[in-house]
């Protein structure tokens, strides 16, 4: 449950993002690809600023603040509805593109790490956690610092192996795959939450049980404090859904796998694998 607002045209000034221009109200969560655009922004390093104005024109600034995000979640429906653009939400004048750009980097670590996951790539996840952690990064994200952590620790790559012992079998690094995911999920869920309500509440029949509706069951709520927390609870109903992913023969990246023979991500990727083939 989350309105957003969003401008069709923004500007990018002195490392500054400034949506522009009247306001018009989205449903983010009704778009399936949302997390999977924000993510795929980073799949070749740092978006340019190109992509992310592209970007922010269609699914608005990610950061920002719900008004109602303290109110019961029936609450807000109770409010003047539907409401204007902007009505419920205290959008911030602009954003960092070194915040947007550490956004982007979380969403795509999480992405690769539980593809890997899903995937039982032992040797990918070996290697992220036995190689240094990349240095020179603007803003570091919650993968960013839990994988360092791992590194420096007594139990480590970096401590273990500098003292001769031998390299740690791939489970081992795998279960530590599986603590930086759970412990990185946690942590980019705290801009949601769940409540229930029951069918007969006035979303669904324009009726209350006083007025003679008629109890249907329960409903899950979930509501979002600002469009990021939409970003990142789509991914995490997709992880949880045990959603097959498979990654594309031609850049790399995973992508949901809709079809068995689906071997590429997109158009691009498609043409780039068939140059691939033709130079062969």
């Amino acid at each position: 449950m989350l309105v957003w607002p969003v401008s069709k045209n923004c500007r990018i000034v002195a490392d500054w993002i400034t949506p522009e221009g009247p306001k018009t109200n989205t449903v983010p969560l009704r778009d399936p690809g949302l997390f999977w655009s924000f993510a795929r922004l980073g799949a070749r390093g740092e978006p340019s600023k190109a992509s992310i104005k592209k970007w922010v024109g269609k699914y608005g600034l990610p950061t920002g603040e719900n008004l109602l995000w303290e109110l019961p979640l029936d609450e807000h429906f109770r409010q003047t509805w539907p409401p204007g653009p902007g009505q419920y939400i205290r959008q911030e004048s602009g954003m960092r593109m070194e915040d947007f750009r550490a956004e982007v980097r979380c969403a795509n670590q999480l992405l690769n790490l539980y593809a890997d996951i899903s995937a039982r790539a032992h040797d990918r996840i070996t290697q992220r956690f036995t190689t240094p952690p990349e240095s020179g990064v603007a803003k570091p994200t919650v993968v960013d610092r839990l994988m360092a952590a791992y590194w420096i620790s007594p139990l480590g790559a970096a401590r273990h192996e500098a003292v001769g012992r031998s390299p740690r079998p791939p489970w081992y690094w795998f279960e530590a795959a599986l603590d930086v995911f759970t412990e990185a999920i946690h942590n980019v869920m705290t801009g949601v939450r769940l409540e229930a309500t029951d069918l007969s509440w006035p979303l669904y029949d324009g009726r209350t049980t006083q007025d003679g509706g008629d109890f249907r069951g329960f409903s899950r709520l979930l509501a979002c404090r600002d469009l990021l927390s939409a970003i990142y609870l789509q991914f995490y109903l997709m992880a949880t859904s045990h959603k097959p992913l498979r990654r594309c023969e031609a850049c790399g990246e995973p992508f949901p796998l809709t079809r068995k023979d689906k071997l590429v991500c997109n158009a691009t990727c498609r043409s780039k694998r068939r140059r691939q083939r033709d130079s062969l």
